[in-house]
């Protein structure tokens, strides 16, 4: 029995594009459910997540950090961090939210949200700039300032202002790039359509696209790939 060269070629190829789109497809589902989809909130500098949520009580790990567990009551939080409790009392204020954050030690502060700002006061009614210092990669305290900032625990404690990781589009963006690359590179159909797209033809007596310009085809898409995967650590 004589096959047909080029029609198995052909076959393969296209059995070869399904199978990367169907991992492409496979891949983008799973980083959006495992990553992306994910909220979290930073506290000390330790990135968190929930761990899971039972009878009111919100339990959230980091890898980097003593785990935080949050208990509602009504609209008020009570944290949990390494044995000390922090308490937010929630009320709607005129000008926006308004949270009493109480550290353990009696320390009272008072934290409000502007828009897309929090911004903390002390009891004096004093503005607290929530700013960290480091030395040598490991933060160090100033006199008298809190480990956990007022905002930090607010945030901490009200999924809604959590944040989602990473920017999904952008991961879009690059598979998109990354297909782009990888049709310029495989396919020759596809190399003369960027050439006819590209108007190119009208220059030429004898408007066909050359063995360089096959080339070329080739070397762009090799490098249109690799910049997809640079745009991939971008979404992150």
């Amino acid at each position: 029995m004589k096959i047909n060269a080029p029609k198995a070629r052909r076959f393969g190829g296209i059995t070869v594009t399904i199978l990367l789109f169907t991992a492409i497809l496979v891949f983008l589902g799973y980083t959006y459910t495992h990553y992306y989809s994910v909220r979290v909130f930073y506290l000390d500098q330790a990135k968190y997540a929930l761990d899971h949520t039972e009878n009111g009580k919100s339990l959230y790990t980091s890898s980097s950090g003593p785990e935080v567990l949050v208990q509602e009551a009504g609209d008020n939080r009570e944290l949990s961090i390494n044995g000390k409790t922090f308490s937010i009392i929630y009320e709607k204020a005129l000008s926006g939210f308004a949270y009493e954050v109480r550290y353990p030690e009696g320390t009272t502060y008072r934290v409000t949200r502007q828009g897309d700002m929090f911004l903390a006061l002390n009891e004096q009614g004093e503005f607290i700039p929530e700013l960290m210092f480091e030395v040598n990669g490991t933060r160090v305290l100033s006199p008298g300032e809190e480990r956990y900032f007022p905002s930090a625990l607010v945030t901490a404690a009200y999924p809604y202002f959590h944040d989602s990781q990473g920017s999904f589009g952008i991961l879009v963006l690059s598979v998109a790039l990354f297909m782009f690359g990888w049709c310029t590179f495989r396919y020759e159909k596809f190399q003369r359509i960027l050439f006819w797209a590209s108007l190119r033809w009208i220059w030429f007596e004898q408007p066909e696209p050359s063995d360089f310009y096959f080339f070329t085809s080739k070397i762009s898409g090799i490098v249109i790939m690799l910049g997809s995967i640079v745009v991939a650590f971008q979404s992150l």
